[in-house]
């Protein structure tokens, strides 16, 4: 077995003419030199030297290895900068799955961000419902995967899934739905107009679920399936609406919507988590994205 020691080794002797001199470069005896280039010439059963003389010479079959040799040393210096240029991520492809929640909510604020401070690395984002999200993850299409916690999904044994975020939910409407700014038992609800949502949207199953733990029947007058869309119904007086507060936020402090204090049994929350798969992780590029997400977000 040729070793990569002894291809070095060969090439310094070449380059230095002697192999006291190379010794002298790699830090090691001449007899361990000698001993190097023997092994290297047994292996490949060819002399690759001519020693003859003071200086030594490349035989015919010493000058083919010595191209060879420095093609194959160039070729290593190459992979390691490119694994330092992903340690240090001036390098790198990421591909992303997500959610149609979790893209208008979270992504387009923070893939800018990370693209200015990691310009060097790649990212490509795919859509989809959990399904078939959790496919590509399996199938390794994607890395990373940034969902919403719901009911029906639970991960795959061969998955690791971690909360990076929290998002607080909030009843909101205008001013003029509301009427007041009474606290609310969940019965109350059942007097307001609601914005309901399309069974793919993730808030549509948070929805059910309060309505049935808390015995009531929302009127649904409106049934969408995009944030902004319920955002500008709920600010135009259509209806209450189950948005994510951070969404409507700055609406809240302008007066365009009022939240709804409403008493309930346990907080109105929805986790984002991220999975990966447990066995192939994540490349540097990845890591440094959920550290980034946990950073914004937590």
């Amino acid at each position: 077995m040729i070793t990569l020691f002894q291809i070095q080794t060969f090439c310094e002797v070449v380059e230095n003419g002697t192999f006291r001199a190379a010794a002298d470069k790699l830090y090691i005896s001449q007899p361990s030199v000698s001993q190097h280039i023997a092994n290297l010439e047994k292996h490949l059963s060819v002399r690759l030297f001519d020693r003859k003389k003071k200086k030594v010479r490349l035989t015919p079959e010493g000058r083919i290895f010595y191209t060879t040799a420095k093609e194959v040393l160039k070729q290593l210096d190459e992979v390691k900068n490119r694994i330092n240029e992903l340690r240090s991520l001036e390098a790198g492809t990421l591909k992303i799955g997500c959610s149609t929640y979790v893209d208008s909510l979270l992504l387009s604020n923070i893939l800018p961000e990370f693209a200015v401070r990691y310009p060097g690395v790649s990212i490509s984002t795919i859509m989809g419902n959990n399904r078939e999200l959790v496919k590509l993850l399996q199938s390794s299409e994607i890395e990373l995967l940034l969902i919403e916690r719901t009911r029906d999904f639970l991960p795959q044994n061969e998955m690791s899934s971690k909360v990076i975020a929290t998002e607080k939910l909030a009843f909101v409407a205008s001013h003029e739905i509301a009427h007041s700014k009474d606290l609310l038992f969940p019965k109350d609800l059942e007097n307001y107009p609601f914005i309901g949502w399309h069974q793919s949207s993730c808030l549509s199953s948070y929805l059910s679920d309060f309505e049935v733990q808390n015995q009531l029947h929302l009127k649904h007058k409106i049934i969408v399936s995009s944030i902004e869309t319920a955002r500008e119904l709920a600010i135009k007086g259509l209806g209450v609406a189950l948005l994510n507060l951070r969404t409507v936020q700055e609406d809240i402090r302008n007066g365009s919507l009022c939240k709804l204090e409403v008493k309930c049994s346990y907080p109105l929350e929805l986790d984002i988590l991220a999975l990966f798969h447990q066995t192939q992780g994540l490349t540097y590029a990845g890591w440094e994205m959920l550290k980034f997400l946990e950073e914004k977000l937590i």
